[in-house]
């Protein structure tokens, strides 16, 4: 019995051996920069440095730039580049956060978008290029028709000016939440801001209910 018992014990402590924190909970394998094995990804700071030396320019400066890093339909990346104020737009059903990372200047975001304005909120779509530099179409255009007045509230739109929103100095390190619908502009810089525009869908009632996991 007491060799039984000793034999039992010997083929447990093999087993822990051999499974092991690593084989109970899997292997970690190294991430290769770009792309994982189950849809993660990491983009390194020489990866975004290089979109940016590729980049277009313009009498001799660097200039805008827009490259989508990721995006599937619940979320995306852009890494931009602006270097003049843009147009005032509003995202309908996508919310934003702008992590700033190079640069200094002035976005206003909120109060009311006025009119006339155009059908969809791509202002930027004469700044799109690949990682390489090549200029792309982005998937998405303005509308052609012009509508007058002012554009619906939390309208996919891009309008001709803001009325009463707020007037935001940013800096390196600052972050900057724009909630879908909410009329943006760059309206000032200092020079080039370099910043991630990370997109995703505006809350339900049912999501919003219940406060995401950090």
């Amino acid at each position: 019995m007491q060799k039984a018992v000793f034999a039992v014990l010997l083929l447990s402590g093999a087993l822990a051996v051999a499974q092991g924190p690593a084989a109970r909970s899997g292997q970690i394998s190294p991430g290769t920069a770009g792309a994982g094995t189950h849809g993660d990804k990491l983009f390194t700071v020489a990866q975004m440095q290089e979109i940016l030396a590729k980049g277009p320019v313009k009498n001799g400066q660097p200039a805008g730039l827009s490259t989508r890093l990721f995006g599937t339909n619940t979320y995306s990346c852009a890494f931009i580049r602006i270097s003049e104020a843009d147009q005032p737009h509003s995202h309908g059903e996508w919310s934003e956060v702008l992590v700033i990372t190079q640069g200094t200047g002035t976005i206003v975001t909120g109060g009311t978008m006025k009119g006339p304005w155009t059908s969809g909120s791509a202002v930027h779509q004469t700044l799109f290029v690949d990682a390489s530099g090549n200029k792309t179409t982005g998937g998405q255009q303005l509308g052609p028709v012009v509508h007058q007045g002012d554009p619906p509230p939390e309208a996919d739109a891009s309008g001709t000016s803001i009325e009463s929103g707020n007037a935001w100095e940013v800096k390196p390190g600052d972050l900057v939440l724009i909630p879908a619908g909410t009329p943006h502009q760059w309206t000032k810089l200092s020079g080039p801001v370099v910043y991630l525009d990370i997109k995703f869908p505006k809350a339900t009632e049912k999501a919003a209910a219940k406060p995401a996991s950090e």
